[in-house]
Formats: C-alpha cells, structure tokens, sequence
C-alpha cells in the first residue's frame, strides 16, 4: 500500500494534464474539470465540468430565476415574453382561489356525509 500510494498517476480523463499522487489521483477523478457531467439543472445535456459555470449561465433552458419584486420564480429561456409580475400573480392568486373553492366543496361533502 505503501508503494501505492508513492506512484504518480495521470488522469485518465482526455485532454487533462493533471499529475498527482495516488490518494489525490482518485479524488481528483471524481471531480475532474474534463469528466463528462449531466448538466446540474436538469436539462439533460451532457457536458464537460469546466464548461458547466457557462452553460447554466448563459444557455441552460432549465436556468430558474427569482423575480426581485414579486418574488416568484421563472425561466428565462424557457418563456416567449418577458416576466409580468402582475400577470403571474393573478394568475397564481386565480389558481389559489379555485383550490379553496375545491377544498370547501370537499369539507361539505365530508360534513354531509357525517349527519
């Protein structure tokens, strides 16, 4: 183990000049900026690890935001027109309104259904 751990590794990863010692060889796999990596955000685009900052940046179509007024979230990219913050929260306080209505209706029945 000992002469393991003295030998000199080079990463296996194409195009990585990295040159280390056994315990920082493996480590150093796992976290190599040339190892191909699903993108974080879920878009199913493969790429690099040195490239990943950039993408999620500037090219990820899954990039979510949260609005600084409004405080909702949204996707840029993903979106024709620009972030309404009065649209989006009608929208939301529309879809909240409908779900009370649901949840009323749901205890009447049950209230109902007990006499």
């Amino acid at each position: 183990m000992n002469e393991l751990s003295e030998q000199i590794f080079r990463c296996l990863n194409d195009n990585c000049e990295k040159i280390s010692l056994y315990s920082e060889a493996i480590s150093h796999l796992k976290e190599c900026d040339m190892l191909m990596k699903p993108c974080t955000e879920g878009c199913g685009l493969g790429l690099l690890g040195k490239d990943m900052e950039y993408h999620i940046k500037r090219q990820c179509k899954n990039l979510k935001e949260t609005c600084p007024y409004c405080e909702e979230d949204f996707f840029p990219r993903q979106i024709t027109e620009p972030h309404d913050c009065v649209k989006l929260l009608k929208a939301n306080l529309k879809e909240a309104r409908n779900k009370i209505k649901e949840l009323e209706k749901n205890q009447q029945s049950v209230s109902m259904a007990r006499v």
